[in-house]
């Protein structure tokens, strides 16, 4: 099985530490793998997420989110589209 990995390194805003700009998770073209995985890091922590290429939108090469600060955690908010899709798997 083909896995795409694509991993942001999370920068929280400076003024307020609570929330970050919108990162952009290019995958290309959607048959050239099975599994997206993004892996985000932020403040010591890891989170990861996985969908299957089938629920990427072939008219498009990326999908976006946004990450909020929460303690020493964060929470990942998926836009358009991927919010439907992406499912957190660690």
């Amino acid at each position: 099985m083909e896995i795409k990995t694509v991993t942001r390194n999370l920068n929280f805003d400076e003024e307020t530490r609570n929330s970050s700009s919108p990162y952009r998770v290019r995958y290309g073209d959607p048959s050239a793998f099975q599994i997206l995985k993004v892996i985000c890091n932020g403040d010591g922590e890891t989170q990861i997420f996985e969908t299957d290429s089938s629920n990427l939108p072939s008219y498009k090469d990326s999908i976006h989110f946004l990450a909020d600060k929460i303690g020493n955690s964060f929470n990942i908010r998926w836009r358009g589209e991927a919010a439907s899709f992406m499912k957190r798997v660690d």
